[in-house]
């Protein structure tokens, strides 16, 4: 009587169980196998792809025209122009991971006190829509 009672009570685990690995193994196959969104993706395209490239500094300032590359051996910047009324700078370090470009939105009275992009600190001195000079100065404490 109780080994009929046991089997009897045995089948809904087993499926239970099968129904729920069968989902799980489903669910991995999608999620490794299944459509890639690029709208999805965490990483943005690197910045070296998308802008022209131009000379870094004249005259002991930086200008960052829009969409336009400046180069440095350890950093990459390209202006955006403004977003919500804020500076949009991408920031790429080469040898860390040059694929990546880190967004900056830099409030423009914070930015002439002094701001940081990469290992390296600049001073806002002007801007507008379409460009941005910058200062380069020595860490400010």
């Amino acid at each position: 009587m109780w080994q009929n009672d046991e089997q009897k009570m045995g089948w809904p685990a087993r499926i239970f169980l099968m129904g729920g690995m069968l989902i799980i193994v489903t669910g991995l196959f999608f999620f490794i196998f299944g459509p890639k969104d690029p709208a999805y993706d965490w990483r943005r395209p690197g910045a070296m792809t998308e802008a022209r490239q131009v000379a870094a500094e004249i005259g002991g300032y930086i200008v960052l025209n829009k969409d336009e590359l400046v180069v440095w051996p350890k950093l990459v910047l390209v202006y955006r122009g403004l977003e919500n009324g804020r500076i949009f700078i991408e920031a790429t370090q080469p040898e860390m991971d040059p694929d990546v470009a880190y967004p900056h939105r830099i409030d423009p009275n914070q930015a002439k006190k002094g701001f940081r992009l990469g290992s390296r600190w600049f001073l806002l001195t002007s801007w507008s829509r379409n460009s941005v000079r910058l200062k380069r100065i020595q860490q400010p404490w």
